[in-house]
């Protein structure tokens, strides 16, 4: 800035800089905190310096105030970013210079910072210091008083607002959040080359046998240099109480790291050891006995990821046990010493792997049972990464060279009925899957052309395939949309066909009817019918899929179809093939994915993964004589086939026999007759689907 000869010249440069349409009297005396006299001595030396820098001087306007000249403001705007930069924190964090580009969100935790950092600060000094109005600044204190922990209090004081409450939780705030203050404020500090922190750091990793990865050791060494020096500069923030000293290598090295910087006291060799094992390694000494109580918990959170998921996860020596046992060596020390982590990519990795976060939420219950302490949202996002990994790793079959992706909640009951009928269509297409959404989230979508979902799945953001959803039982429209999309992507020539397609007899009429009388509509629909089954390729016979696991249900009063589905579940958890949560996580996926699982003409499809609570192969036929729909669906049902599958392909013959029974409209017909439980029965056997 220039040279100017009055302590509130500056201050003055700053807020016309601020307001380039000017500035009233009157807000300069608001703003500055000083008389109208004092406002017109500034005015006078500032101007004064202003000519001796061939600058313009500051003009009067009438009705809009006080105004710096356009190249004035450009010419110490120059100055200003020339000028050298803070070489301490204690330098910048005394008169702290903040760009208004910062949206609200970063300025307040810039002025949380700084409440930390400064005995005082005034709401004039928050104003200049980031260039907003006295009521933004007031607003933004009040947002920041609400959201401060339990302990941590904003009192006034006649110099302005100071932070109370305990030291150490003050330290975790900002070291849990240093990364990002140092990115809104590292173009205005330039710190000389000091390699000590370096070197004791490097010394501690020879010592422990434990090797931070390279941001964690940035990250310590410009937070340990902050901590330093507010001991130094403010010895009132010391920590002094007395406190039992660990016997490990970190706290040996952190007292004799302070007392080369002139700090003698074990509660802050204490704290700084705490900080270290934080942080993130990527390579920790296996003879530390916290990684051995360690390993057997993280092989736990892996076996249980695997039952919950279906997936094959390796569980004794390998990468993942490994690896992950060395991340939750600082995710146990995070937890148990209160430091809260901000993961950048948590949203993202909530979007990209939602059905993942979740299993990994369930995953670490080990580890939490361990602790005693709650796993925050940033947290199971780091570890979803390592579980997400390994499931890459394990090179899920795509077998693809341009194909299409078939996807379902389970990969189970709906998708496996689609999944048949698209490879009948379009037998020139390579379907791959059926593949549930965990697996979709994971498996490399390199060389899929097109992914066809019965659910809705949230787009990946790493990756532009295109997708769509069809129901289980595509309607003449959805074969349309999915021919357009398969010709559209490249998975069939333009000028393909579907093949294989069942004639719609229907149809076919009102496309004659266009061209000529039909007098007698039902015997050319009869005549029509019994052609088409004569030039059709006879069908593959049924063969007989009942087994003994099969039950049967007539239900015949109105049942709200949360309540249906128990009903149609119950046999199956009374004979122990399937757990109450089983029939739980149906309904639950039923609600976050809306009625895939009704296939059509009535029909409701109850299934879900076989890590779900599956003990035992088994289906149920439920039939309700008072139709229900599922909430926010038109679709009415009188049918709930159960599906309990261990696995999946053993109950697929039963679902081949079920999709020939299911596109048999006569048998439909008979299926909506049954006014009996005899009748039910009956129906069932006969069609090989119960003995």
């Amino acid at each position: 800035m220039l040279a100017i000869r009055n302590k509130h010249g500056n201050e003055l440069l700053k807020l016309l800089q601020q307001n380039p349409a000017g500035v009233s009297l009157k807000t300069l005396e608001e703003r500055m905190n000083l008389s109208r006299r004092s406002i017109f001595y500034t005015i006078k030396a500032v101007n004064l310096s202003l000519a001796e820098n061939q600058l313009d001087e500051i003009e009067h306007i009438h009705e809009l105030g006080y105004v710096l000249p356009q190249e004035t403001a450009r010419a110490l705007q120059q100055l200003q970013t020339q000028e050298k930069r803070a070489t301490s924190f204690t330098d910048f964090l005394a008169n702290p210079w903040c760009s208004s580009s910062v949206n609200k969100i970063e300025r307040q935790l810039l002025m949380r910072w700084l409440l930390v950092s400064r005995s005082t600060t005034s709401i004039n000094q928050f104003s200049r210091f980031f260039r907003i109005s006295r009521n933004t600044a007031i607003h933004d204190l009040a947002a920041i008083e609400r959201n401060l922990p339990k302990g941590i209090v904003l009192k006034n004081s006649p110099l302005g607002k100071t932070m109370l409450g305990d030291e150490v939780n003050k330290r975790r705030w900002v070291f849990a959040n240093f990364n990002q203050l140092f990115e809104l404020v590292h173009d205005q500090l330039s710190f000389s080359d000091d390699k000590r922190i370096d070197q004791q750091l490097h010394l501690l990793e020879k010592i422990t046998g434990n090797t931070l990865v390279d941001e964690a050791f940035h990250s310590l060494v410009l937070y340990i240099k902050w901590v330093l020096e507010r001991i130094k500069t403010f010895p009132q923030y010391q920590l002094k109480e007395p406190v039992a000293e660990p016997e490990t290598l970190a706290f040996t090295w952190a007292n004799s790291f302070l007392h080369d910087f002139g700090v003698d006291l074990p509660a802050e060799a204490k704290f700084l050891a705490e900080i270290i094992n934080t942080q993130a390694f990527q390579h920790v000494n296996q003879e530390n006995p916290l990684v051995k109580k360690l390993y057997p918990i993280t092989v736990r959170m892996i076996e249980r990821f695997n039952e919950i998921s279906g997936a094959e996860l390796q569980v004794t020596e390998g990468t993942l046990v490994q690896n992950l046992s060395v991340h939750m060596v600082s995710t146990y020390y995070r937890c148990m010493y209160g430091i809260k982590y901000h993961n950048p990519l948590l949203k993202q990795i909530q979007t990209d792997y939602r059905e993942s976060f979740e299993l990994t939420r369930k995953a670490v219950e080990p580890f939490i049972t361990f602790t005693g302490k709650p796993l925050s949202d940033d947290e199971i996002a780091l570890i979803t990464v390592y579980f997400s990994g390994a499931i890459r790793n394990l090179d899920l079959p795509t077998n693809s060279h341009g194909g299409v992706m078939v996807i379902c909640s389970s990969g189970i009951g709906t998708s496996q009925l689609l999944i048949s009928q698209l490879r009948s269509h379009y037998p020139m297409v390579e379907f791959i899957g059926p593949y549930n959404t965990f697996q979709y989230e994971n498996v490399s979508l390199n060389n899929v052309r097109l992914v066809i979902s019965t659910v809705k799945l949230p787009q990946r953001l790493s990756t532009t395939r295109p997708m769509i959803t069809v129901p289980v039982m595509p309607t003449t429209t959805d074969w349309q949309q999915i021919g357009t999309w398969l010709k559209r992507t490249g998975a069939i020539p333009e000028y393909a066909s579907q093949t294989n397609t069942k004639i719609d007899i229907n149809s076919l009429i009102d496309v004659m009817s266009s061209y000529v009388r039909i007098v007698d509509y039902q015997g050319l629909e009869k005549a029509l019918k019994e052609y088409v089954e004569q030039v059709t390729p006879t069908a593959n016979p049924i063969v007989p899929t009942a087994f003994d696991n099969s039950f049967a249900t007539y239900v015949d009063r109105a049942v709200e179809w949360k309540n249906a589905t128990w009903l149609a579940m119950d046999p199956l958890i009374k004979n122990g093939s399937i757990e109450p949560r089983y029939t739980s996580r149906i309904i639950q996926l039923t609600e976050e994915h809306g009625d895939y699982m009704a296939i059509g003409k009535g029909i409701f499809l109850a299934h879900a993964a076989p890590s779900a609570g599956v003990n035992q192969l088994g289906f149920t036929y439920t039939f309700f004589k008072e139709p229900f729909r599922i909430t926010g669906s038109k679709k009415e049902l009188n049918l709930i086939i159960g599906l309990a599958p261990i696995d999946p392909k053993q109950h697929l013959k039963v679902l081949g026999t079920l999709m020939h029974y299911i596109q048999d409209d006569q048998w439909i017909e008979q299926l909506h007759q049954v006014r009996s439980q005899a009748q039910l029965e009956e129906l069932l056997v006969h069609s090989h689907l119960i003995n």
